[in-house]
Formats: C-alpha cells, sequence, structure tokens
C-alpha cells in the first residue's frame, strides 16, 4: 500500500489536493482528518524505564571505543 499525506487549509466547503503520478488513474480512498487529531497516535503509550532506575547506571570510561584491542580479536586474523 503507498500512503500520500498532504496536508491542506480548507477554504470553503471545498479542498482540491494534485495527485502524484503513481496515483493518477487508479481507484484511491480518501480520509480526511483534522491535523491536530491526526498528529497525535491514538492507542500508543510512550514507554519510559521505571523511576527506581533512574540514576543507577554509570559511565566509566570509553564508550566508543572497544574494550579490548583488536589484535585479541581471532577473527580478524
Amino acid at each position: 500500500m503507498q500512503a500520500y499525506r498532504h496536508i491542506e487549509t480548507s477554504v470553503g466547503a471545498s479542498v482540491v489536493v494534485s495527485l502524484p503520478e503513481s496515483l493518477r488513474r487508479r481507484r484511491i480512498e480518501i480520509i480526511i482528518l483534522p491535523v491536530d487529531e491526526a498528529d497525535e497516535p491514538t492507542g500508543m503509550v510512550r514507554r519510559s524505564p521505571p523511576a527506581w532506575l533512574l540514576g543507577k547506571g554509570k559511565i566509566t570510561g570509553d564508550i566508543v571505543s572497544p574494550v579490548i584491542p583488536e589484535s585479541d580479536w581471532k577473527c580478524l586474523e
């Protein structure tokens, strides 16, 4: 399925939308939603870590480079 999102401001009782070439001469479904409500996902809950876990982690050293040197990696030989 291909989706095409286009935001327009309604003037009067009609809206004119120009379709991309990939959707021309095809059957399409048109759904009209107000932007204020469409931007908020429905039924989705943003997950967050438990409160008791906050502040427990500690970063020590360099978090980008590997812990062991490349010479210890047997698979690279």
